[in-house]
């Protein structure tokens, strides 16, 4: 995958292969299937949906209560918008994605990202690779992807008539 760039009229652009679609095709349906799972002990799902108040845990409970439906709805929300995105790709493999898109690329990469994390057991920035190579890889390709979108959407392109003054 290329990095992803920014046009004149603000969508963003990247060029996928097949292989590189099918693995975010199967990481999206797998994130869907995980935020639906019953399993809140899991501490993947801890880092998706971290308590808002671990000091308070009455507090905690009713701040879940109230969010927990619209954030699960958002994030599987996030994974499909990129499964469709990827289902209107034509067959060059031009990914072309819209701001209300890119937005949901980038949570969703955020949010695979969390969880490959939390199987690597990572917990800061500067810690050492993990010794499974192929999930290390597929979180580091990942944030390699979610830092060019960053700069795609923070490239703002000058307009014919702006001479940068």
């Amino acid at each position: 995958m290329k990095q992803f760039k920014r046009t004149r009229d603000g969508e963003v652009t990247s060029n996928l292969n097949k292989e590189e679609i099918q693995i975010f095709e199967s990481l999206c349906s797998q994130l869907v299937e995980f935020i639906d799972s019953e399993d809140q002990a899991d501490s993947a799902k801890q880092r998706l949906f971290p308590i808002a108040y671990p000091e308070d845990e009455a507090a905690a409970t009713e701040f879940r209560e109230l969010t927990i439906k619209s954030l699960v709805a958002s994030k599987t929300s996030n994974a499909r918008i990129v499964q469709e995105s990827l289902s209107a790709m034509p067959q060059n493999g031009k990914l072309v994605l819209n701001p209300r898109q890119s937005r949901a690329w980038l949570l969703c990469l955020n949010d695979l990202r969390l969880i490959l994390a939390d199987r690597l057991g990572i917990e800061k920035d500067d810690q050492a690779p993990s010794k499974n190579i192929e999930i290390q890889d597929l979180y580091d390709w990942l944030g390699y992807l979610q830092n060019s979108l960053v700069e795609a959407l923070d490239f703002a392109p000058m307009s014919t008539n702006d001479h940068g003054l």
